[in-house]
């Protein structure tokens, strides 16, 4: 490949912008990104999550999904491909649950967490703060992530000068729901959105997404 394709130069240059801006550096920054399969979302992930552990010592963060088989079987081993490929791969200890620094002294406080969310136990999405640094929140296939979770998630983005992302993306599986109401619904103003149509990415395969669409109508709910 020779770069990233445009809708991910898009979010790229979104987060950019807004921590080289001093009047929104250090207010979150919102991106939710709803899409069709295969557009590139798990790599995006990746490479945001390289670049923010990489360009900041002490970053901190954590990435959730809508299910534990997901993070562990989708996002985990995307993560694991994009850092192993980088050129510092040997500054991070990648493993299933974490990417920390291999610097001893550092470990604790400069790491990404792969934590599943648990609705009976939402505290456990709470805790996560880095005044005076960076916090990097992600929720892949957050469609299905329910409000107690989105709610518990935004209580760690009130540190001040403070560097936090937030980001969340999913197919819109289901018409409700924060991850449906910050896309579409009443509070898409506080967010950076993108609809992303697989049939205009690059590298999708177009000849199989116009079957589908010919199959089962451009309005049906699998389409």
């Amino acid at each position: 490949e020779t770069g990233p394709r445009k809708w991910q130069r898009e979010v790229l240059v979104e987060i950019r912008d807004h921590l080289s801006n001093p009047e929104t550096r250090h207010t979150p920054c919102q991106i939710a990104i709803s899409s069709g399969h295969d557009v590139g979302k798990s790599a995006l992930v990746s490479w945001i999550t390289n670049w923010a552990l990489s360009t900041f010592e002490g970053a901190r963060g954590t990435i959730t999904a809508n299910t534990k088989t997901q993070l562990d079987t989708k996002t985990q081993p995307e993560i694991s491909k994009w850092f192993r490929l980088a050129i510092n791969a040997d500054w991070w200890d990648v493993n299933v649950t974490s990417v920390k620094t291999i610097e001893d002294q550092l470990r604790d406080e400069w790491r990404i967490d792969l934590v599943p969310w648990s609705e009976d136990n939402p505290a456990a999405a709470a805790g996560l703060h880095n005044k005076n640094k960076r916090l990097l929140i992600i929720f892949d296939e957050a469609s299905e992530i329910p409000l107690v979770i989105f709610e518990t998630a935004e209580g760690v983005t009130l540190d001040e000068n403070t560097e936090i992302i937030f980001l969340i993306a999913g197919n819109p599986t289901i018409n409700f729901g924060p991850f449906f109401d910050a896309v579409f619904g009443p509070n898409r103003h506080r967010w950076k959105i993108h609809v992303i149509d697989s049939r205009d990415v690059e590298g999708t395969n177009k000849k199989k997404l116009k079957e589908w669409e010919e199959d089962n109508g451009e309005d049906s709910d699998f389409f």
